[in-house]
């Protein structure tokens, strides 16, 4: 009770206030050095003596009798931040003094209870945020008991200043300085992930690898929301972070689920499992965050910072190694992740077909194996949803001019069946299906050109057909399809028949007319009804 008129005593005495806040780290640190010595810089007997006696009071309030004061922090802390706390909109500058010096000097597993339980009760942005200033001191001195208190305060984070930020930042811009309190809140943030990424020498490996973790997916989830718009924390920033981790391909791999994990431990008790369930869950890294990092590296610009522009050219340089490699599946497999989120923002599946641009860049015609291609369909059925529904028509013929190219990579044997079942996917776009018609006939012509010629290297083998097309033409053109808004479909597929049959009347008459004696029912009659037939 007595805290808030020390609080104001302090506050008065503007001439000592420096004495008297240095003198209260010397204490609240348990530095060695005598608190004369902090003190000595100029100071007068008289500033001294009053320092020195504001100081002896606030021990008094604060410590129990016959306490020494070196025990205060670790005896006393829970009730001494709730005070501080209340009274920061009067006094910010003694306040944070006061809480910045028990950052340090504390017992840091009391203070993480302490802070996240301070975080619920003291609601106004100014005390969230001294609050949270406190953290990046707290996080350098805990080691007992360190992984799963690190993943409490991220996990209290990530549910309020990132999940929950677009219901928080409501409160925030009501504040005056709001500008300023967002940029403290950007900055406390990326600090804190900041740190888990810097170990220092005293932690255990398993700590590091534990606290890289938990870093990585706290700035995946900022990565997304950032790119949504619905964060305190620039998009770049985040990514300079993430750079400073150095993803490899094989973690890109297994967190895009492109590999099975490998057992972290052949004698793991159900127990332990059970124990550690919370912790691994904290440390999933999210997929389309992740395919947000790996679009800023393939298609990072010259103006990055150095971080990223060094784990992109690592990238381009896996990427230009063909065959079809892993990094080609990595980048395939974030644009099919990117691509879907139509239902969050149109920018999310551009930067997806961004992606997906650039990767085939360093791809070759047929060059996928047919061992792994189902992944590369779904990628594909993305791709055509968001050429279909996207709003801008420029947009939209980036998109097919990528598919095209999507498309080329398939090998022939498996591309007549590709383009199927993509025709009974998109029964939600006729336009789209008036595409996909055309290009069987590309397809066609391909195979006939390559036949007729002789190269066989380009195409080993037929595949598009007449007995082969005329079936998957037949549902377009049946009745129970045929609408108003199905024309364009309609109109694609009866070109394509009508191709067809032209070109089996053209082999029709050569035949007949080369036969050295022609079969009498090669009449004209004969040939049409040979035709439709």
């Amino acid at each position: 009770d007595d805290l808030p008129t020390m609080a104001d005593a302090l506050a008065t005495i503007e001439s000592e206030r420096e004495q008297v806040l240095q003198l209260l780290e010397s204490l609240f640190l348990n530095e060695s050095e005598d608190a004369t010595t902090v003190c000595k810089s100029g100071a007068s007997a008289s500033s001294w003596k009053s320092a020195r006696s504001i100081l002896n009071d606030l021990v008094k309030i604060l410590a129990p009798q016959g306490i020494p004061s070196s025990e205060l922090l670790d005896m006393v802390s829970f009730d001494l931040i709730g005070p501080i706390v209340s009274h920061i909109e009067a006094n910010p500058d003694v306040c944070r003094s006061i809480l910045e010096a028990l950052s340090k000097g504390a017992n840091p597993r009391e203070l993480v209870v302490l802070l996240l339980d301070a975080l619920g009760a003291h609601t106004s942005p100014l005390q969230q945020l001294a609050l949270l200033q406190m953290l990046p001191n707290i996080l350098m001195r805990l080691s007992r008991g360190r992984q799963k208190l690190v993943v409490s305060c991220f996990e209290v984070l990530q549910k309020r200043y990132v999940q929950g930020w677009p219901l928080a930042a409501a409160r925030w811009e009501s504040v005056d300085k709001e500008e300023a309190l967002s940029t403290g809140l950007h900055d406390v943030l990326l600090q804190s992930a900041a740190l888990l990424l810097k170990p220092t020498a005293d932690l255990q490996s398993a700590d590091i690898t534990h606290d890289r973790r938990v870093a990585v997916a706290f700035l995946l989830c900022l990565l997304e929301q950032a790119a949504l718009g619905l964060s305190p924390v620039s998009e770049s920033a985040v990514l300079d972070l993430l750079a400073e981790a150095s993803l490899s391909l094989a973690e890109l791999c297994q967190e895009l689920q492109l590999t099975t994990p490998e057992s972290t431990s052949d004698t793991a008790t159900p127990d332990t499992d059970k124990a550690e369930a919370s912790v691994d869950e904290a440390r999933q890294w999210p997929r389309t965050a992740l395919a947000l990092y790996v679009h800023a590296v393939v298609c990072s610009r010259a103006s990055c910072a150095p971080p990223l522009l060094r784990r992109r050219d690592e990238l381009e340089a896996a990427l230009s190694t063909l065959p079809c490699t892993d990094a080609i599946d990595v980048a395939l497999a974030a644009a099919s992740l990117l691509l879907s989120c139509a239902s969050q923002r149109w920018s999310m599946c551009q930067r997806g077909r961004e992606l997906l641009t650039a990767t085939l860049r360093h791809t070759s015609p047929h060059c996928f194996a047919e061992s792994c291609l189902a992944p590369k369909e779904q990628c594909a059925n993305a791709l055509i949803k968001h050429m279909a529904c996207h709003p801008e028509q420029t947009e939209r013929s980036t998109a097919y001019r990528t598919l095209q190219r999507l498309l080329d990579c398939w090998p022939f044997s498996k591309r007549l069946g590709l383009l199927q079942r993509l025709l009974q996917e998109c029964d939600y776009s006729p336009a789209a299906s008036a595409l996909l018609v055309h290009r069987l006939k590309e397809e066609y012509l391909r195979e006939r050109s390559a036949d007729a010629s002789g190269d066989t290297g380009s195409a080993p083998e037929q595949f598009c057909t007449p007995q082969t097309l005329l079936p998957i033409l037949k549902k377009i053109l049946s009745p129970e399809y045929l609408a108003i808004d199905t024309l364009d479909a309609v109109m694609s597929a009866l070109n394509l028949l009508r191709f067809l049959l032209l070109e089996g009347a053209s082999a029709e008459a050569l035949s007949t007319s080369t036969a050295s004696q022609p079969p009498q029912e090669h009449t004209a009659q004969g040939q049409s009804e040979s035709v439709l037939a």
